[in-house]
């Protein structure tokens, strides 16, 4: 619903001569009602039919781009949270075994012998 509302704003701005206040985009839902109450998405009518459906497909194409992108985005952070909370698993068994005096002094030796 809120695609169509902006779709149908977005070609009452560009196909007429309609102007709409900052106020009047801001409270948009209210706007389209005004518009629907008064039959003006109605003049979209007149805009040629190829003319629209390219729109409205060009339109519908980019909203699936973004989603995917975004969903694409949210895998990404949530694949770098896991990462992230297993070094930090990881980060807390080493400091964990570091305290353990013996094993401090392995690793001293070890380092040792790494030059």
């Amino acid at each position: 619903m809120r695609q169509e509302i902006y779709v149908t704003i977005g070609l009452l701005r560009w196909y007429t001569n309609i102007n709409f206040t900052d106020s009047m985009l801001i409270n948009i839902e209210k706007t389209y009602d005004a518009i629907v109450l008064n039959h003006l998405n109605s003049i979209l009518l007149n805009i040629d039919s190829d003319e629209y459906n390219n729109i409205i497909n060009m339109i519908n194409d980019a909203v699936l781009e973004t989603k995917d992108y975004l969903r694409s985005f949210a895998g990404q952070i949530r694949s770098t949270k896991q990462d992230y909370e297993s070094t930090n698993f990881d980060m807390e068994k080493i400091m964990e075994t570091l305290q353990d005096p013996k094993q401090i002094g392995l690793v001293k030796e070890i380092m040792e012998k790494m030059g």
